[in-house]
Formats: structure tokens, C-alpha cells, sequence
């Protein structure tokens, strides 16, 4: 791949590639601009335990959401757009994840 800019560090070694073929991964959606690998040298893992005991994948132990803003409120309120409603801010926000998430 051409364009790439390698750097060796205390903890293994990365690369930013600029142009060239996109990763496997990437074939289906649209190439990035800048991709960064990596080559892992060296890995620890979490302790089990800990990931249960954190109730990260349980739904039912998240805090909840009330009285907290939308995204698509904060957007209107501190970019001052009048012609937009919140729903419609929203709208946007997932037509955007659907079809320019790649």
C-alpha cells in the first residue's frame, strides 16, 4: 500500500495508511480516508468477574434516562435551528445512521 507512514512504539506497531486498498472489512461500504493497524505485540485480558459484576451487557441495570436530553434537543437548542423540530432532527439523525454511516 502506498502512502503509509509506519511507527514504531514502546508497545507495538502502527501504521496510517492514506491510500490503497481498503481493509476486507471495509469492501461493503465506502473506503475511509485514513485507516489506522495496528500489530499487537503483547494483550491482557479482563477478568470475567469484573465484565459480569459491571452489568455492562444488562440492560435492566443501566441507569435510566429521564430528564435526560435527546441528542437531536441538545443539537436545536445550542446550534439555534427554528425551522426544525426535535422529531425532525431525529428523523435526520437515523436516516443519517442508515444510509451515511459508511
Amino acid at each position: 500500500m502506498p502512502d503509509r507512514t509506519a511507527h514504531r512504539g514502546d508497545l507495538g506497531q502502527q501504521l496510517l495508511v492514506a491510500s490503497g486498498h481498503p481493509p476486507k472489512c471495509l469492501e461493503a461500504g465506502r473506503p475511509p480516508a485514513i485507516a489506522i493497524g495496528v500489530t499487537v505485540e503483547e494483550a491482557f485480558l479482563q477478568c470475567a468477574k469484573a465484565r459480569i459484576r459491571s452489568s455492562l451487557w444488562n440492560s435492566d441495570a443501566w441507569p435510566s434516562l429521564a430528564g435526560i436530553a435527546r441528542p437531536a434537543q441538545i443539537w436545536k437548542d445550542h446550534l439555534d435551528i427554528p425551522d426544525l423540530t426535535v422529531d425532525d432532527l431525529d428523523a435526520m439523525q437515523e436516516e443519517a445512521y442508515k444510509n451515511e454511516l459508511y
